[in-house]
């Protein structure tokens, strides 16, 4: 974000019998949902993109939809548009991380002539179907090594194995890097937001005078995940390497990459605006986003509310919490190693800075 930079402090200490202790600070700054207050509807819309500078698209589609009575009424094409946007986003995203962060993780330099192309390729792609069409043939050339469609059909660890080991590209070149030690962090299987409908924000947002639940959000006093693999948990792959640690979050993220470039080939409508009014929603690349809006009398922005993806995962109780809690015994630098692989695993759309504990003894 542009206004002010959230940031994430995290502090793990040493191992012990129960887990890790872990402690989540989450700096997050306020200033664009008070920004926001006293404008009118296209005031707010126009200035959004502004104020984020990662997933700018969804977070427009989420503000139209909760402001929508006080806009020009969108029509079908205009919102397939705006959805087309936001999928293309999503597509940038996850390309990003698997040919950059992925690289990192793994200690190899990304290749910058590919983080141009996906850069210069989606942006073509937002508008043109045969820009579409490259895209999609680049991903199965360079990132999967086959088309997203074929990707899809895994099923089973086995044939995540055998293709993470035999194919020769981005995704399957890092993921069999990574394969080991993301199959040792302990597995932490919490609710779905996606499985909230998504009016049940409402009345919380609604009643959050004093920023609370878009700060640290629960649901019936539980924390939820929200994300790829909360997204495609029925999936049989991801439902397949449950038991594997961070592997069904790495290989939720290729679902959701392939899942999403296989509907815009197909050329999905944009789902339904949700029925509260004042409520926005939209499933951007790292989780569900919602946004909430209440106007005056003269149809000025008198409350918004933004909750991000990110107050759910980096919850001081939830998912990324309960995931670094589980990291085995080791040296400092084996468990800040770990640590980032967690952390992109989660994928907070923040700035993150890691504090560990002293170093532990060894074992006898």
């Amino acid at each position: 974000m542009h206004v002010a930079q959230q940031h994430l402090h995290i502090h793990i200490g040493a191992t012990a019998p129960g887990g890790r202790t872990v402690r989540i600070d989450n700096q997050r700054p306020l200033q664009a949902m008070r920004l926001l207050e006293g404008r009118t509807a296209a005031q707010a819309v126009q200035l959004l993109p502004l104020l984020f500078s990662l997933c700018g698209h969804a977070q427009v589609a989420a503000a139209r939809d909760a402001l929508r009575d006080s806009l020009p009424p969108m029509n079908a094409a205009q919102r397939r548009s705006l959805h087309r946007r936001v999928q293309i986003e999503t597509v940038r995203e996850h390309l990003l991380h698997v040919h950059r962060d992925w690289a990192a993780l793994c200690e190899v330099l990304p290749h910058p002539p590919s983080l141009g192309e996906i850069v210069r390729l989606t942006d073509a792609a937002a508008d043109d179907s045969a820009a579409l069409q490259a895209l999609v043939d680049w991903v199965g050339q360079n990132t999967l090594g086959l088309p997203p469609s074929e990707f899809l059909e895994f099923d089973t660890v086995d044939a995540l194995r055998h293709w993470a080991r035999a194919t020769e590209a981005a995704a399957p070149r890092g993921l069999c890097t990574l394969y080991g030690r993301a199959a040792s962090v302990r597995a932490v299987d919490l609710h779905a937001l996606e499985s909230l409908p998504p009016g049940q924000l409402r009345e919380p947002l609604e009643a959050d005078a004093a920023l609370r639940f878009v700060s640290q959000p629960t649901h019936a006093g539980t924390c939820l995940e929200t994300g790829p693999a909360a997204r495609h948990r029925g999936h049989p792959l991801v439902q397949a390497a449950a038991g594997y640690g961070l592997l069904a979050r790495l290989a939720a993220r290729l679902v959701d990459l392939c899942a999403v470039l296989v509907a815009l080939q197909r050329g999905d409508s944009a789902p339904p605006a949700a029925e509260a009014a004042g409520l926005g929603w939209v499933d951007s690349a790292r989780g569900r986003l919602f946004h909430h809006a209440e106007l005056d009398a003269q149809q000025r922005i008198a409350r918004y509310r933004i909750l991000a993806p990110t107050e759910w995962n980096a919850h001081p109780r939830g998912l990324a919490a309960q995931l670094l809690a589980g990291i085995g015994h080791g040296t400092p630098a084996t468990t800040r190693r770990q640590a980032r692989l967690v952390l992109q695993a989660v994928d907070p759309c923040v700035q993150v800075t890691l504090h560990l504990a002293m170093p532990e003894p060894a074992h006898a």
